[in-house]
């Protein structure tokens, strides 16, 4: 359930986030041995969310959450991008 004293614009963004993410089934630790190229579709589809989180204008006391959001954002294209690399370029054991 949604926090009641979030901005709807960010709620709306969480919720979409949250359906995007469910919909691909996409976990970071149960997908790191997949293929470089379904994690670049997930990538893609982070980088769409991104978009729409960097159009959204919501009032200053918002400005924290939309923050967080952002930061989310940008700690799960770390990882993503760090699956890819990893699988792009494994390291011999």
């Amino acid at each position: 359930m949604a926090r009641p004293d979030l901005h709807p614009a960010l709620i709306n963004l969480l919720l979409e986030a949250a359906e995007i993410v469910h919909e691909s089934g996409f976990d970071p630790e149960r997908h790191k041995d997949e293929a470089a190229e379904s994690l670049q579709e997930y990538l893609v589809g982070l980088e769409g969310i991104e978009e729409k989180v960097s159009d959204v204008s919501v009032p200053l006391s918002f400005s924290e959450e939309l923050y967080h959001l952002r930061m989310h954002i940008d700690m799960l294209r770390g990882k993503l991008k760090q699956m890819i690399e990893n699988q792009e370029n494994p390291v011999d054991s």
